[in-house]
């Protein structure tokens, strides 16, 4: 329900003429929702990394803060029951803003700047790394088998948990190769920063498609959920194991047509070519169309 709402205002902005790059989404901690909906908000957040753009957290000094940590389970009962001035939701504040940061959030909105922004440097260090190089990598996520976009939801929460999630593209609708008897497939890609040397993404991804109920089959078979590694900063990387950037992305339209749409101007590091130059002349491309429906 909030990523969908979030969505038709996303589209509504660009169809006002609101740059994508301008966009924030903020899942409106209160604004007239029930305590329990703001805490299941806050547990969830990572699953607005889908949408692709920034997510603020207002959670500063929220009437659920003192809800939780003031009041009794009656109290809590009664929707008269007083709760405790905003001032003091401190400890709570800080919580919500580093559960938040964990799953993701890239901004947030305080009033007790000096302690929160000490908040944030430690949760950031714990989650990200304290002066650690982050490389950016490209992920070409997909899946034809269940509920396909609930499929790609659940594997960019997953990835969020380890990653940073930069940038997502549209879902594409995309037709199977090789095996043509088999349905279509949902994809997308996905722009991370990650500390994670490439091996280390390389299990961490597979550990989420096995998490997710992927069985491993014949080349081409459908799949539940696919996490492929298309590049990882400029490596060049040739083992039994691993193969950076992806052997066949310059023949796969599922893939370069959504990465075009997010890193058009990114340098295919082997072939010295434009990923946009590269999706203009694929093959299949013409099988590759924007998906805007429920499965």
């Amino acid at each position: 329900m909030v990523i969908a709402d979030l969505q038709r205002a996303i589209e509504q902005a660009i169809a006002a003429g609101v740059p994508w790059k301008n966009i924030i989404i903020d899942p409106g901690i209160g604004f007239g929702k029930a305590q329990a909906q703001n805490l299941e908000i806050l547990r969830r957040l990572e699953e607005l990394k889908i949408l692709g753009r920034p997510i603020l957290l207002g959670s500063s000094r929220k009437s659920v803060i003192g809800w939780v940590l003031d009041l009794t389970p009656e109290q809590r009962s009664k929707e008269s029951a007083f709760v405790p001035p905003a001032d003091k939701r401190l400890e709570g504040t800080a919580a919500t803003i580093a559960i938040g940061i964990a799953k993701g959030v890239d901004i947030v909105r305080v009033h007790d700047v000096k302690e929160m922004a000490r908040v944030c440097k430690m949760s950031d260090a714990i989650i990200r790394g304290l002066g650690n190089k982050l490389a950016t990598v490209y992920l070409c996520l997909g899946s034809n088998l269940g509920n396909r976009m609930a499929n790609l939801n659940e594997a960019v929460a997953l990835l969020s948990q380890k990653v940073n999630i930069e940038k997502v593209s549209s879902v594409y609708e995309t037709e199977p190769i090789g095996y043509k008897e088999q349905p279509l497939f949902l994809n997308m890609v996905c722009q991370i920063a990650t500390a994670l040397n490439p091996w280390e993404l390389l299990h961490f991804a597979k550990d989420i498609e096995a998490k997710m109920g992927r069985v491993q089959s014949f080349s081409n078979s459908p799949r539940l959920i696919d996490i492929d590694i298309l590049f990882y900063d400029r490596e060049v990387i040739r083992t039994d194991e691993l193969t950076i950037p992806h052997s066949r992305l310059a023949k796969r339209a599922f893939g370069l047509i959504p990465l075009a749409e997010i890193a058009p101007q990114l340098i295919h590091p082997e072939l010295g070519k434009k990923i946009s130059e590269l999706a203009g002349v694929v093959e299949g491309r013409e099988g590759v169309q924007k998906w805007t429906s429920g499965d």
